[in-house]
């Protein structure tokens, strides 16, 4: 009988009705979906990451910083038997040769008590140190000077000693050179400590005032105004007066004070 040629049991399938229905043809009933990998020639795997790798960082070069600390050189400093001049003073200004008694006092018959005064123009002290007073002529005098002369203060030179004006106490006093000031001119000349002329007065065909007779000084009328014209000087007038010689006569000049010429 054909009937019996039929098999009723099926291997991995199920039997439905007379039909064998296969796990691998019935969509239905798979239960994956097998892709062949020939069908996909495109997709190739993903390469493997090697998460044992180094990043090799190179380290950035470290600057040399040279340090280089300035050296204050400080000059030797120079001992003066003057008295010391604070610090804050100008060493330069505007000093003028203001008065000079080229003639002596009439104590010193010889004409050796003879004497210089020098006036500072500016508002502040000014610092002498080093400054030159000396004869253009003759290089006599040729005098070193040292301390400080106040604002619109006085300084005064002595020859010889300080009892030049008895009662005055001199800011130098000492040789004014062989033989002192000439009694026929001298070109006077001040210098300060660079070099640098700050005063002159020229008197080298003779003083421009002055008396030796009546032993009068010449006195500077403005010291504004240029030291060599002849007209800015003029002799002591006898009635303003400043001093005594050593023996304690009145001088006529104004040393360290006020000129009775000054305008």
């Amino acid at each position: 009988m054909e009937d019996s040629m039929v098999t009723k049991e099926v291997t991995g399938g199920a039997m439905i009705g007379d039909t064998i229905v296969s796990p691998r043809v019935s969509p239905l009933l798979s239960p994956s979906v097998y892709v062949s990998p020939h069908l996909l020639p495109s997709l190739n795997p993903m390469p493997a990451i090697d998460n044992t790798s180094t990043i090799s960082v190179t380290p950035s070069p470290t600057p040399t910083i040279i340090v280089v600390t300035p050296t204050l050189s400080v000059s030797p400093s120079v001992t003066s038997t003057a008295d010391s001049v604070p610090s804050s003073i100008q060493s330069s200004g505007r000093v003028v040769i203001n008065e000079i008694a080229w003639m002596g006092t009439s104590a010193g018959k010889t004409g050796s008590d003879e004497w210089i005064e020098l006036y500072n123009t500016e508002n502040e002290d000014v610092n002498l140190s080093g400054w030159i007073l000396k004869s253009e002529t003759d290089d006599s005098p040729h005098i070193t000077l040292s301390g400080a002369i106040p604002a619109h203060g006085y300084y005064l030179l002595e020859r010889t000693d300080d009892t030049v004006i008895s009662d005055i106490k001199a800011n130098y006093t000492g040789s004014f050179g062989p033989g002192g000031l000439k009694n026929d001119g001298e070109i006077l000349i001040l210098q300060d400590k660079a070099g640098n002329i700050v005063d002159s007065v020229n008197c080298s065909k003779g003083w421009f005032y002055g008396d030796n007779i009546a032993k009068s000084s010449m006195e500077r009328r403005d010291s504004s105004v240029d030291g060599n014209n002849r007209s800015n000087w003029a002799s002591n007038n006898h009635t303003i007066r400043n001093g005594l010689d050593v023996n304690g006569s009145p001088i006529n000049g104004t040393p360290a004070h006020r000129n009775s010429a000054q305008i």
